[in-house]
């Protein structure tokens, strides 16, 4: 099947060629996400990677970096924060060397995730300050106000809970002015969480 496949490329224009890889790709991509949606992290996984093959062969940063952060998704699925870092550090490093700051925010907001998962607050903090400052100069109010949130969380947990009010009332503004009334709800749990 290989094989044929190889002849198969080999006897499409270098172009055509491209345009066909990228395609495909992105089906493996699509059909990554519904898998991950679904909670199947092992066939999402497998698709992530195949994608991501792909997308290393025509050589596509951000395509790359797209996969990355899919792979570390569906290994945070797993609870294998190790493996989630890892990935997302590589998808980070590459949106830096694109100078994407939209998804650099995005993968320091994610691993700031996975340190919280595991308890560890200053790593968290580190990364999720990372975040805030690039979410600040793109103006992403939604991954500003996901931020504040998980700010509050962890001050929650440490039991600052002036800051973690804080932390959570500008969130609250935020996903007030998005009109996000799911996330709005979350947050006045998360407050009512702080007050008891």
């Amino acid at each position: 099947a290989n094989a044929m496949y190889n002849n198969l490329l080999a006897s499409i224009p270098a172009n055509e060629k491209e345009r066909l890889l990228k395609k495909l790709a992105n089906s493996y991509n699509v059909i990554a996400h519904n898998r991950l949606s679904q909670g199947n992290y092992p066939e999402g996984l497998k698709n992530s990677f195949l994608a991501l093959k792909i997308r290393e062969e025509i050589g596509s940063k951000k395509g790359i970096a797209d996969s990355e952060f899919n792979i570390a998704n569906a290994y945070y699925g797993q609870q294998n924060y190790t493996e989630a870092i890892k990935h997302y550090t590589f998808s980070l490093e590459l949106s830096k060397e694109l100078g994407n700051k939209a998804d650099m925010a995005t993968a320091y907001s994610s691993i700031g995730f996975m340190y919280f998962e595991q308890g560890n607050y200053p790593e968290a903090i580190t990364n999720y300050t990372a975040s805030l400052n690039l979410a600040e100069e793109t103006g992403d109010k939604y991954t500003l106000a996901e931020i504040y949130s998980n700010l509050g969380a962890i001050n929650n947990k440490q039991g600052n809970y002036n800051r973690a009010l804080k932390y959570n009332f500008d969130a609250l503004r935020l996903f007030g002015e998005i009109g996000n009334n799911e996330q709005i709800a979350f947050i006045y749990n998360n407050i009512a969480e702080v007050y008891l």
